[in-house]
């Protein structure tokens, strides 16, 4: 599944996105088992180099959406630059929901406006993800 020009170079949260994306592809399509999904998960999150998330892939075919006419190289693009924020948002807004819950039952006087914060976040982000939606099925959007 190496679709970078090195295997040695590091990666970041994108390349493991996109790598967890086409595990799940491959689950759909019924070729790994939900516990092999898991195994594989472990790795590709804890992977530093290409080298690291192409050992999750080894006895995969290297093309989870060759049926749909997709290169691998396109399909590591699916994701837009616009959606990376919108996982930070994600991920601190599930930080976010334990802290309100602690403050409101500690009687913390000002939880509501974290609450606030939490609410307009979500709103932010569904709003961002419809967007993107919108522009993907009119074609605005490369797959």
């Amino acid at each position: 599944m190496s679709y970078g020009p090195s295997s040695t170079q590091r990666i970041g949260d994108y390349e493991r996105d996109n790598a967890v994306d086409a595990l799940r592809d491959h689950m759909a399509a019924g070729r790994i088992t939900p516990e092999e999904l898991d195994d594989r998960l472990a790795i590709v999150l804890s992977a530093k180099t290409q080298a690291d998330i192409d050992k999750a892939f080894t006895d995969l075919p290297a093309d989870p959406d060759a049926i749909a006419g997709v290169s691998v190289w396109q399909a590591s693009k699916r994701r837009p630059a616009s959606a990376r924020p919108m996982r930070v948002i994600q991920r601190w807004m599930i930080i976010l929901t334990p802290l309100i819950l602690l403050a409101f039952i500690i009687g913390w006087p000002f939880w509501w406006v974290v609450l606030v914060v939490w609410v307009l976040a979500f709103l932010l982000v569904n709003r961002a993800e419809r967007t993107l939606e919108r522009r993907a099925e009119s074609g605005q959007l490369e797959p």
